[in-house]
């Protein structure tokens, strides 16, 4: 086992947590792919953080509901990326972050 560090290169302090491996070999998802389709039957707690690694917007999204939950977030300029994980398991799936030139 091994830890992930969501806030890596983006904050001084850090909040590890599990990683789970794929048993198979898998492909990076693209950076430019939208929010995963594997995902979107499961609901979601998005956490919203600033430059300085604030909570400053939390939802918790309903199954399907995510990109729309996500892009209202980001609406705020406080909020500089949205770290996204599994309501129920709790666990880390991805960071957004807002793009270049936004907000």
């Amino acid at each position: 086992m091994f830890t992930c560090n969501p806030f890596y290169e983006l904050a001084e302090v850090p909040l590890p947590g599990p990683v789970f491996v794929h048993a198979e070999m898998c492909e990076r998802f693209e950076e430019e792919g939208g929010y995963p389709a594997e995902l979107l039957p499961y609901a979601a707690v998005l956490d919203g953080y600033d430059s300085e690694q604030r909570l400053v917007m939390q939802r918790r999204a309903a199954a399907g509901s995510q990109p729309t939950a996500i892009v209202e977030m980001l609406e705020d300029s406080a909020v500089q990326y949205v770290m996204v994980r599994d309501r129920e398991a709790g666990c880390f799936d991805f960071r957004v972050e807002r793009g270049l030139g936004a907000g």
